[in-house]
């Protein structure tokens, strides 16, 4: 129950949709995509788990993915590896399977 109020919260805050033309500094719209990532990948989870409706529909969605951010200087490693870049693609691919399915 406290996941779908924080749903409706973050639709009702709208950030769920990128908001460039609002004057938001870049720290301010990247804490938005961070929480509304964070927020997704939750309810993605959690749809799954326990089998019902996400609260966030895709399609209403319009939102950048988490920026990657440099990693550290170990010699094997890329150079860019965000793990929490990389939950938000996994609950959009979990998305995608529960929609079919």
């Amino acid at each position: 129950m406290v996941l779908a109020a924080a749903g409706r919260l973050a639709i009702g805050m709208g950030l769920h949709r990128k908001l460039d033309a609002f004057g938001l500094s870049e720290s301010e719209m990247n804490q938005r995509r961070n929480v509304f990532w964070i927020l997704y990948f939750l309810d993605k989870s959690m749809s799954l788990r326990i089998g019902q409706p996400s609260i966030i529909f895709d399609d209403d969605c319009g939102i950048d993915l988490p920026q990657e951010v440099e990693t550290s200087d170990l010699p094997d490693a890329p150079r860019k590896y965000s793990i929490f870049r990389h939950h938000a693609q996994l609950a959009l691919l979990e998305s995608r399977i529960y929609t079919e399915l």
